[in-house]
């Protein structure tokens, strides 16, 4: 049932597959004349629908003006609490945007793959995706883009003309929410606090990700095995398991990852760096995790701990070895026929004392 006349027809356009409405600019085409005439306005002649007059943000829809007018509201106007994660929020129509964060189920699914979205406009502009169209063409490269918006904030990094700068490291941004967030890396802000564990974060959808880990909620899952995130990224990065996707290639000696977090550290062992040090020995590392592992060490905690034998260890890297022991599962089995005496012969001018492995390679490099 539908509650207007012209939604009906909107309606009964949508089953015959009409468009008849189509941009002359562009050949987009339309259901509605509505929708034409709200599409060359926004498009092509740049009509703004909201405006912020605090920082004269554009917008074109009130949801996504409505949602950045909380940015600028002090945190004592925010009367509206999250009974699950304890954010604040100025109006109940913003409480209620935000709970749907916090449901497992996402309402709004397309009906052309298996994405789904908490907010009916992020499935609008996921649907433009399998339409393919691209109006939007960038003049100095091949980049096309749905939106406008998309295309001029694309044009700032040719220009290199960003509109807010930071004043400590000249760091460039195309919306100053993002300079805002990036300035906190220089004092250290971390206004947004876990209240289940006291954890701070720069970034409230980093907090609203993390609190994630206190309610189990798993709202990613792979439609291939069944696997479940916290995450989307993470999600994306396991669907790289079955795809065999390794976008990330080092280009001195041409092996691949699936995470550029496992491509830095690679990188910095080519180029001999090891930036994290440790302040009581000395000791350097081209990954932070490994100089915290390396800092229990000092500490003496073994935070990690087998839950069949109760064995406890320094880092997460050590427990799984461990684990494999339980398992009686030995991953790396040698295939070459090595004398059993050739282990017990020593070999003096070796550096490693007691080791036969001077003789080995003298035996087995043909």
């Amino acid at each position: 049932m539908c509650s207007s006349e012209t939604g009906f027809k909107y309606h009964l356009a949508i089953h015959i597959g009409e468009k008849a409405y189509r941009c002359k600019v562009c050949n987009t085409a339309f259901y509605m004349l509505s929708q034409l005439k709200m599409h060359l306005r926004r498009a092509h002649i740049g009509e703004i629908s909201f405006k912020c007059d605090i920082c004269s943000g554009l917008f074109f829809y009130k949801q996504h003006f409505e949602k950045h007018l909380e940015s600028h509201i002090e945190d004592g106007a925010h009367k509206y609490k999250c009974t699950v994660c304890n954010t604040a929020l100025s109006t109940e129509a913003g409480l209620k945007r935000h709970l749907r964060s916090h449901m497992e189920e996402r309402p709004f699914k397309c009906t052309m793959c298996s994405a789904s979205y908490y907010y009916h406009e992020n499935l609008k502009w996921h649907l433009v995706k399998h339409t393919g169209i691209k109006p939007n063409n960038c003049t100095v490269c091949d980049a096309t883009f749905t939106r406008t918006a998309e295309l001029k904030k694309h044009l700032i990094y040719h220009t290199g003309d960003f509109p807010f700068v930071c004043n400590v490291c000249s760091a460039g941004f195309t919306e100053k929410r993002n300079l805002k967030i990036h300035i906190r890396s220089h004092t250290c802000e971390k206004p947004y606090k876990c209240s289940k564990c006291g954890k701070s974060f720069s970034q409230q959808a980093h907090r609203n990700r993390h609190f994630r880990t206190h309610s189990g909620q798993k709202p990613f899952k792979c439609n291939l095995c069944g696997s479940s995130f916290f995450h989307r990224s993470s999600l994306k990065v396991h669907m790289r398991n079955h795809t065999g996707e390794k976008p990330y290639t080092c280009n001195v000696c041409d092996v691949a990852f699936t995470q550029k977090v496992h491509l830095i550290p690679h990188l910095r062992k080519h180029a001999g760096e090891n930036p994290f040090k440790c302040t009581q020995c000395g000791a350097s590392f081209n990954v932070e995790s490994s100089l915290k592992g390396h800092l229990r060490m000092h500490t003496g905690e073994k935070p990690f701990l087998c839950t069949v034998c109760g064995a406890d260890f320094y880092t997460t890297s050590a427990l799984k070895r461990h684990l494999l022991v339980h398992a009686n599962f030995k991953q790396h089995k040698c295939t070459m026929n090595v004398p059993k005496n050739i282990l017990l012969q020593k070999d003096p001018s070796n550096p490693y004392k007691g080791s036969y492995w001077r003789k080995f390679l003298q035996m087995y490099s043909m």
